[in-house]
């Protein structure tokens, strides 16, 4: 007997949360998310201020058997003249009929919201973490890539949703540095000097009005990307204010044109190397 609850209080918010951990308990690559990480994003960020989410809880015989988040981002609709809503935050075993039964109610909850179409995996928009994991199983996901187990694609399929566009993640090696990488640098840096064009590390020191006028590359670049949404000052600072913890400035780098910002490139610690290690997400016994 299958029964599908609205998460309302703080215990359903960390029944919510926690699913995954139980559900890929066994699985080696599985990566947990941090539990204070995943509360605030659940019940802080700053979407939360021009648009609305809506988790749920599936019980089967008393037990959590998957869960999902019902999500609309007003700011989305407006930037693209759209009437979408999103799924995002699916998790489930391997039974058709309880993912079914989410993605239904996650469709009942947007259309009453008036939305037309329910897209996913995306938590939030595309500025987030987004898509459903269909090759690569053999190795832990990255930071800030998404993990599910192979059967979600069947499941997903059989709920009647369809593919509406790849998303492809390159992994580069040391060892894909070679001769020819060197010569091409000479010819690339050749033709930033002819274009006026140097790059620089990130000034940490002044890491606020670094990340300001970083936003304003990322959204004009990614202004005709599928789904973009742009992010406001209060979600970049969100994101901002994570990676500064992690950020190495010598893995920062911005390419300034006259003075001005016209391009950035951004490398991260793979954190997710320590937090495979984190048991259920927690930094700190509980």
């Amino acid at each position: 007997m299958n029964q599908i609850i609205p998460v309302k209080s703080k215990k359903e918010l960390a029944a919510f949360i926690d699913f995954p951990h139980d559900l890929y308990k066994n699985d080696p690559n599985y990566v947990p998310e941090l539990f204070i990480a995943q509360k605030d994003l659940l019940t802080t960020h700053p979407f939360h201020k021009h648009s609305s989410l809506q988790p749920f809880l599936i019980y089967t015989d008393g037990k959590v058997t998957g869960r999902i988040a019902a999500i609309l981002n007003n700011n989305h609709n407006e930037f693209n003249n759209a009437k979408d809503g999103f799924f995002g935050f699916f998790d489930c075993v391997n039974d058709a009929g309880v993912a079914k039964q989410l993605f239904d109610t996650a469709a009942q909850w947007l259309k009453e919201k008036s939305a037309e179409t329910m897209i996913g995996p995306v938590n939030f928009s595309t500025n987030e973490t987004c898509g459903l994991l269909v090759k690569g199983f053999d190795s832990p996901p990255m930071v800030m890539m998404t993990y599910n187990a192979p059967y979600y694609i069947e499941l997903l399929e059989k709920a009647g949703l369809t593919k509406k566009v790849d998303l492809i993640a390159y992994k580069f090696g040391a060892e894909g540095y070679d001769d020819r990488s060197t010569k091409l640098l000479d010819a690339l840096q050749a033709r930033l000097k002819r274009n006026n064009i140097v790059i620089r590390k990130i000034n940490m020191k002044d890491f606020k009005n670094e990340a300001k006028k970083l936003r304003e590359v990322y959204n004009a670049a990614w202004d005709a990307n599928l789904g973009f949404v742009p992010m406001n000052d209060e979600e970049f600072d969100y994101l901002a204010k994570d990676l500064k913890l992690i950020l190495d400035k010598d893995f920062c780098l911005i390419a300034e044109q006259e003075g001005k910002i016209v391009g950035f490139a951004l490398a991260v610690p793979d954190l997710n190397q320590v937090l495979i290690k984190v048991k259920r997400g927690r930094l700190l016994p509980t």
